[in-house]
């Protein structure tokens, strides 16, 4: 732990990320840290900045998946943040928090199976998150990490939060190691 931010994480506990952000005016920094258990560690997200930390995310979790920052819109950053509730980590919730007021609001929030979420940085965000429908599972072949059809829900910024704007499912069964393997994919609006 830096000798500037030893103050903001707790004795007895692990730091797992350090990310520098400009989300609000003047920047900050996230510190992702646990208490070390193996099996549902209690996880720790914070915002520090001018030597105050906001407590954005206290809870014991399954896993922790990834933490991206993007832009929402050209001069407004947010974070993702994406986590693990069950124990085989089939579950993925992806939460998006920004600056607003002197503090941190949370804008989205998703909980999926086996999922992903797709950032698309445009003048506006756009957001795909894929989670797996067990409902067109055959019987006879339907598990966790078996493949699924997926759902995909599009969403937009629009006046100041993500709205749903399309949603339609994959015409044919993916391996969820592909989709949920990587929790964050971030693409430029040329290349989608």
């Amino acid at each position: 732990v830096p000798p500037s931010l030893r103050q903001f994480v707790p004795p007895g506990t692990f730091l797992r990320a350090i990310i520098k952000t400009q989300i609000a005016s003047g920047g900050e920094t996230w510190l992702l840290y646990d208490n070390g258990d193996d099996s549902f560690p209690e996880v720790h997200l914070d915002a520090i900045r001018s030597g105050k930390a906001t407590k954005l995310f206290n809870s014991a979790i399954g896993g922790f998946a990834g933490l991206v920052p993007f832009a929402i819109e050209p001069k407004r950053q947010a974070l993702a943040f994406a986590y693990h509730v069950g124990f085989d980590c089939g579950d993925t919730t992806f939460v998006v928090y920004a600056a607003d007021r002197g503090s941190y609001q949370k804008l989205f929030e998703h909980q999926t199976s086996e999922g992903r979420m797709k950032i698309i940085e445009d003048s506006a965000a756009h957001l795909e998150i894929w989670s797996a429908d067990w409902n067109f599972d055959p019987p006879d072949k339907s598990c966790v990490w078996c493949p699924h059809r997926y759902r995909i829900q599009s969403y937009s910024w629009r006046g100041g939060e993500f709205k749903l704007t399309h949603a339609s499912l994959t015409p044919k069964f993916l391996d969820t190691s592909e989709i949920a393997g990587k929790p964050f994919t971030l693409v430029s609006p040329k290349a989608h």
